[in-house]
């Protein structure tokens, strides 16, 4: 189905609501939606609770690229990503880390933890995004206080 979406160029806001990083077709589906929206400005993303899960956890290789899926990825006109109810998931950072490297006009990340993340996860969070590579030297992760 994915190969079939038409190239949309101009649209310039994506908001995906109740979605799953730990379900593969729609991690996929988001891989897809990037590529085949060139002018993308802004993507927020809300996502369900890790226990809202349905069967079919995403499989982490998929984030390293191994179709090429992000090898020619133009996200030169990405300047927002925002996440809501973000709990630190393996395929939830790694998609950060994926974004940071490819956008290199990026201005912002901007991130609601969930309401349940524990707060060493929290901080062991944070700690490692400071570590991921920027393709933008003005990109800016903030954490923001989901009350």
């Amino acid at each position: 189905m994915q190969e079939r979406l038409p190239i949309a160029q101009n649209l310039q806001v994506i908001e995906l609501h109740d979605f799953s990083f730990g379900h593969t077709n729609c991690f996929t589906l988001v891989i897809h939606l990037l590529r085949k929206c060139p002018k993308l400005c802004k993507l927020e993303i809300i996502i369900i609770k890790p226990e809202s899960y349905q069967s079919g956890e995403a499989d982490p290789c998929i984030l390293r690229d191994p179709d090429g899926w992000f090898r020619d990825q133009d996200l030169s006109d990405l300047r927002t990503v925002k996440m809501k109810s973000f709990s630190g998931l393996r395929q939830e950072m790694l998609f950060i880390k994926l974004i940071l490297s490819k956008a290199p006009f990026l201005e912002e990340v901007l991130i609601t933890e969930s309401v349940d993340i524990d707060t060493s996860v929290s901080l062991e969070v944070q700690r490692e995004m400071t570590s991921f590579p920027h393709a933008s030297p003005k990109a800016k992760v903030v954490f923001m206080d989901p009350s």
